[in-house]
């Protein structure tokens, strides 16, 4: 087997390796919010952004307690984008 075919085939199986890794991970999370108790369930909001262009356009974006600095920074760039 030439050294690009062997290259070829481990970056793959690390891929493969690392797919399957990302998806327990979210199958533990959706586990986890499922088993939650929907009454302790708090909903606090942590930010409220309502974003109006041109007295026209209005997106509004909910920042919960709940939510990973990764998925509140996903939604602040979503509501302060221009498109």
């Amino acid at each position: 087997m030439s050294y690009v075919t062997r290259k070829i085939k481990r970056a793959s199986e690390r891929g493969k390796r690392m797919a399957a890794r990302r998806w327990e991970l979210d199958r533990e999370r959706r586990a986890h919010l499922a088993s939650i108790d929907p009454v302790q369930f708090s909903r606090a909001i942590v930010r409220h952004i309502v974003v109006i262009d041109h007295e026209t356009t209005v997106r509004e974006a909910f920042i919960y307690a709940f939510d990973s600095r990764r998925s509140a920074t996903a939604k602040l760039r979503r509501v302060l984008s221009q498109a």
